[in-house]
């Protein structure tokens, strides 16, 4: 809908003032797009050549279509792959690519709909560089739909929520997590067994003790300071390992969706 593609049912839809089911083409010059699923490269044509078409489809003045060939060229390392048809790029190529075309006609909005599916975390991590840094210094809105928690937590500075239609959740990440995770987890690498372990002298009785073998798991509410708890466990083990684990946002966002059923 929010592309022109669709024209919604009922309600009102607006991209940067234009409506974008009755104003498509204007639409299509404020907008870049990038389905990780779909592609808008010629699949038989070399990657120069279309770019070369998309520039006399958006009209893209020389010097501005010269100017992003450059920088986009350096940044996604496409040097080696613009005489290549797209036909015969990998899919990180092809992906990289289709970021350099979506932003040629340098779009005020970019839409990302799982952009990085099936793409290695060597790649991964060049995209996210690649967003972060057009988002910074261009000032491109990014708006981006993602079932990959790491493509969310490493770009997103706002986070929208929707189950069956419905928003759950508005705000940052920070405030997910404060809102719906209340704990953390403190693992300890012990010398000797503590498959028996539920309750340490000098710790609350609402700090859940778990031993199995040399591992003993504390679940500790936020309140709870963790050098507290490390110094009072090292006092009566001697610790060979210490790690504190903070939820992670698989972990909130399957918190936000159970508690959302529970309340509907």
């Amino acid at each position: 809908m929010l592309s022109g593609i669709l024209e919604p049912t009922s309600g009102d839809v607006q991209v940067a003032g234009l409506i974008p089911s009755k104003e498509r083409i204007k639409n299509a010059h404020n907008i870049g797009v990038v389905f990780g699923q779909r592609t808008q490269l010629w699949w038989d044509l070399p990657v120069q050549e279309t770019f070369e078409l998309l520039r006399h489809l958006y009209d893209i003045p020389s010097s501005i279509y010269r100017d992003n060939i450059y920088e986009f060229t350096q940044l996604l390392e496409l040097k080696d792959i613009l005489n290549k048809p797209v036909r015969q790029l990998s899919l990180g190529q092809r992906m990289r690519a289709e970021f350099a075309s979506a932003l040629l006609h340098n779009p005020k909005i970019l839409f990302l709909d799982e952009p990085t599916i099936g793409l290695d975390i060597s790649i991964k991590r060049k995209v996210w560089d690649f967003i972060k840094k057009i988002n910074r210094e261009r000032q491109v809105t990014v708006i981006l739909t993602s079932h990959d928690m790491q493509d969310i937590e490493t770009l997103s500075s706002r986070l929208i929520v929707v189950d069956e239609g419905v928003q759950i959740f508005d705000g940052s990440i920070k405030e997910l997590k404060s809102k719906y995770i209340n704990k953390y987890r403190i693992r300890f690498k012990v010398n000797e067994e503590v498959s028996n372990i539920t309750h340490i002298d000098g710790l609350s009785s609402s700090i859940n003790i778990c031993g199995k073998g040399n591992d003993l798991y504390l679940v500790c509410p936020n309140s709870y300071n963790s050098a507290q708890i490390v110094a009072a466990v090292m006092d009566k083990f001697e610790i060979r390992d210490i790690n504190i684990e903070n939820a992670n946002i698989d972990d909130v966002v399957m918190e936000v969706f159970f508690n959302a059923q529970q309340s509907g």
